[in-house]
């Protein structure tokens, strides 16, 4: 025996999110926006997952004006957006998820990559990387890049590993060579944030 089905025709509903921007520096906002084709009066939920948190919490609820949807957003870290309606007896569920990257905030402390520095041959330099928001242990790079003249460029000569202290600082001390040399500072990604790398700090060390 097959028995029987009671069949119902549900309304349809649709629901789209974006983020722009989506990748965005540690402070900023993002704004989250979409359509939403739903019964009259209808709201969504807003809900967010942190990091490597992998259940969505309630945030905020969205009513929706002439179809669509805005909502600027200011995410503490890599953070899935979803915005869903959860239907009724009679009208379909819909729902849309979106993803926001945040990079932490990397620098060389007391420097500007707008300004050539001029040093001298043999004698040390601090060189202090900042990252932001601080944590210890975070994996940062130093990179090494030397002027090429026949390439009228600056190519890449190595890398130093550090990790940085409770105040997010990590330090290295460098004896440079007569030259035009450059350093880029990186922060290695986590479940909670995006890498990151600096602009071109540029140095001019004579003989």
């Amino acid at each position: 025996a097959t028995g029987s089905w009671t069949l119902k025709s549900l309304i349809g509903t649709s629901v789209t999110a974006a983020a722009a921007p989506s990748v965005l520096v540690w402070g900023g906002s993002t704004t989250l926006s979409g359509t939403a084709k739903l019964p009259a009066g209808a709201t969504l939920e807003l809900a967010a997952r942190e990091g490597a948190v992998s259940e969505f919490s309630s945030v905020d609820v969205i009513s929706p004006a002439a179809g669509s949807y805005s909502r600027t957003l200011q995410p503490a870290m890599n953070t899935w957006y979803r915005v869903s309606y959860a239907g009724t007896p009679t009208v379909a569920e819909s729902s849309a998820s979106v993803r926001v990257l945040v990079r932490r905030k990397i620098a060389l402390v007391g420097l500007s990559s707008s300004v050539v520095r001029s040093g001298v041959a043999g004698r040390s330099i601090a060189l202090i990387a900042a990252a932001s928001p601080a944590r210890a242990g975070l994996s940062i790079s130093f990179q090494l890049y030397r002027w090429d003249a026949a390439r009228a460029r600056y190519v890449y000569a190595g890398s130093f590993g550090r990790s940085t202290d409770a105040a997010g600082r990590a330090r290295l001390d460098w004896t440079p060579k007569a030259g035009r040399w450059a350093w880029r500072v990186a922060v290695a990604p986590d479940a909670e944030f995006a890498n990151n790398l600096t602009a071109a700090y540029r140095w001019s060390i004579s003989r």
